[in-house]
């Protein structure tokens, strides 16, 4: 009601222009909005393949299976979340670079300079990032006192054997 579409007024060569000029160009409200959402269904699937990963290492013990479930899924959830928010953050960053770029190599070029050297390409920096929320989940797991009660031992327990089977599947 009272909102009309307006045609863009700037055409672009490609997609990936226009997608790095809508991204780019976010309010710090609409990049908050899409971290969030990224966040809820990083969470989700997090969840899912935590419980899932944690289920295989699990054993026979209906009871340590449903803890270690539960932790599985807790600290995928954690990963996934975080994952999530840190990849719309990651493309967002990568689409700003690229503008930067682009008219930095379009000034260099008037002036007749060398060429800027161009951003970085490929998802590296996501891996990076991914990487360093499992270290700090894991790390921050770890790094806390002795758990007080045999729920909280067991608890830091199943954590450390989802860790250890995350990095026995990244052996292989």
């Amino acid at each position: 009601t009272g909102q009309t579409y307006t045609r863009p007024t700037k055409s672009y060569e490609s997609y990936r222009e226009a997608f790095d000029d809508h991204v780019a160009h976010m309010s710090e409200d609409e990049l908050r909005a899409a971290m969030g959402t990224a966040a809820v269904i990083g969470s989700i699937l997090g969840s899912i393949v935590g419980s899932r990963l944690a289920h295989k290492v699990a054993g026979n013990n209906a009871v340590a299976k449903t803890v270690i479930q539960t932790a599985g899924s807790l600290l995928g959830s954690t990963v996934g979340s975080e994952a999530g928010a840190g990849l719309v953050l990651n493309v967002h960053q990568q689409s700003r670079d690229r503008i930067s770029y682009e008219e930095r190599k379009r000034v260099a070029m008037e002036r007749g300079e060398p060429l800027p050297e161009p951003p970085k390409k490929g998802w590296s920096d996501l891996r990076e990032s991914l990487s360093k929320t499992v270290k700090n989940v894991q790390s921050g797991m770890e790094g806390k006192s002795q758990p007080r009660t045999a729920r909280g031992q067991l608890f830091q327990s199943a954590v450390g054997a989802l860790g250890a089977a995350a990095r026995n599947a990244k052996k292989m």
